[in-house]
């Protein structure tokens, strides 16, 4: 140990080898831990979110006029849409099962969609889904949302229409409109006028 402890004594560079062994041997564990508690969170998360959706296909899976007038809860919307769900999924191919739907009942399921899927940004939506959801998004923005988040979700869905040959943009205008969209967009305000509007028309969701 004492030789040890000279050499170390005689050579600083063996010092600084060693102090920069410790500090990143330290950052390393620091990140590991980190890693190991987001793992977790995440974990802890989507239990969570899978608990919910568990519940919500057990309370709504099915549905009467008194039940839905009577339910006054900031979960009726997902209910409801958890309950088209499983009438989509009863059907031999899911995207007639949705074609047959009436139009209120495709609004509101991509209603419930859009405000899971698009708080964080409205492009990433726009990005990943397609006709035939996302006009019914536009059709539910129109109806729930302010105006100018209307006008917002409108320009940010003919952007991202494949068949809309007539729209061109710059990927600056892109990040702008979902910066506004960010900033104006109430999904709470949204939801509980959808829940009012789900409870004064009740009948076209049995």
């Amino acid at each position: 140990m004492e030789t040890l402890i000279q050499i170390f004594s005689q050579n600083k560079i063996l010092w600084l080898i060693l102090l920069a062994l410790i500090i990143l041997t330290f950052f390393v564990m620091t990140k590991a831990g980190k890693a190991v508690k987001k793992n977790n969170e995440e974990k802890e998360a989507l239990i969570k979110r899978l608990d919910h959706l568990k519940m919500l296909r057990e309370n709504y899976a099915t549905l009467s006029e008194e039940k839905i007038k009577n339910d006054m809860s900031d979960m009726l919307l997902e209910g409801v849409a958890s309950n088209i769900q499983l009438t989509i999924e009863k059907g031999e191919d899911m995207n007639e099962a949705f074609e047959e739907l009436s139009d209120n009942k495709k609004m509101i399921y991509a209603l419930n969609y859009f405000i899971l899927d698009a708080k964080e940004s409205v492009r990433s939506f726009f990005t990943d889904y397609s006709k035939p959801l996302t006009p019914y998004v536009v059709m539910a923005t129109d109806k729930f949302a302010d105006e100018k988040s209307k006008e917002l979700v409108r320009k940010m869905y003919d952007i991202f229409d494949e068949e809309n040959e007539e729209v061109s943009f710059f990927e600056s205008e892109v990040a702008k409109i979902d910066e506004e969209l960010k900033t104006n967009l109430d999904f709470e305000n949204m939801i509980k006028t959808a829940n009012e509007f789900i409870r004064e028309n009740a009948t076209e969701f049995i």
